[in-house]
């Protein structure tokens, strides 16, 4: 356990000290944040940004043409998507179809955990979506950048763990440094990323089944709640893992009105909706 001691150590200290290494966010990323606060933001402008990256303005235009605007006549320009998605969808949007680059560690001795990592991270972000499409006040694009990064704490404690053989030997030193420590550092990572306080608070509380603040659904929630049904059924979940319909947190949502059972069927009915963001947000 000394290994364990050690690295909590230097991520704390580092922590404290303000010098802990973070992952880069693409410069579009945050030209593009920077754009849209901007309050005289130009839409052309902001327009000319996303077009510096094919892929991200291909996936924008066709998110603008997926099937909940299947009613309203085809976009084939970014210009055009960002005023049918709007600003803050578009923000997030792109945050979100840039993260696939944070997560590609191709020479890491955890690489595999690494994209296990993503994998995982795509698939609760698509399920965050679809609750939050269903829940008002939450904005789904938001809930899907919540899902994406809601455990990049562990990316970065990887990271460090690179230099410490003896975790790359041992997994089970390895997770015990992750439970203690990546909701914390996630956190402060999307702080210091100047994300939003509601998406920057949820990696410390994404885990946190029983929690209850109240009336108000939040992003911390719904990311709770996309975990929960992410696990049911799951051979590796957490043996601290709660059944949905006794938590707080489920019950807070307007899916709860349909039980666990009509839950889990919007999820399946939802299905394609899932596959097809999870795609969209990156191999």
């Amino acid at each position: 356990m000394e290994v364990v001691r050690e690295l909590t150590e230097q991520v704390m200290d580092e922590c404290n000290a303000g010098t802990v290494e973070l992952p880069s966010l693409p410069d579009v990323v945050w030209r593009v944040r920077a754009a849209v606060a901007n309050d005289n933001v130009d839409l052309g402008k902001l327009a000319r940004i996303i077009q510096t990256e094919t892929n991200i303005t291909a996936r924008i235009i066709q998110i603008a043409n997926s099937a909940a605007f299947a009613h309203l006549s085809p976009v084939d320009s970014a210009h055009a998507a960002i005023a049918r998605l709007g600003l803050d969808a578009v923000r997030d949007l792109v945050t979100c179809l840039a993260m696939n680059s944070v997560f590609a560690h191709e020479t890491s001795p955890f690489r595999q955990r690494i994209l296990e990592l993503w994998a995982h991270s795509r698939h609760i972000a698509a399920i965050a979506g679809v609750l939050g499409g269903v829940t008002p006040t939450i904005q789904p694009e938001k809930s899907m950048l919540a899902g994406l990064t809601h455990d990049i704490g562990e990316l970065i404690l990887l990271r460090y763990a690179e230099d410490y053989t003896e975790l790359v030997d041992k997994p089970g030193l390895l997770d015990h440094c992750l439970s203690s420590l990546r909701g914390l550092l996630g956190s402060m990572v999307l702080h210091k990323w100047n994300f939003d306080p509601d998406i920057a608070a949820v990696p410390e509380h994404a885990e946190d089944w029983h929690r209850d603040t109240g009336e108000a659904i939040d992003y911390c929630d719904i990311i709770i709640v996309a975990q929960m049904h992410a696990l049911f059924g799951s051979d590796n979940h957490p043996e601290d893992l709660p059944t949905m319909t006794d938590t707080a947190v489920f019950h807070k949502l307007p899916v709860s009105k349909l039980g666990a059972d009509g839950s889990l069927e919007i999820l399946q009915q939802a299905r394609d909706e899932i596959r097809y963001a999870a795609r969209a947000l990156g191999t």
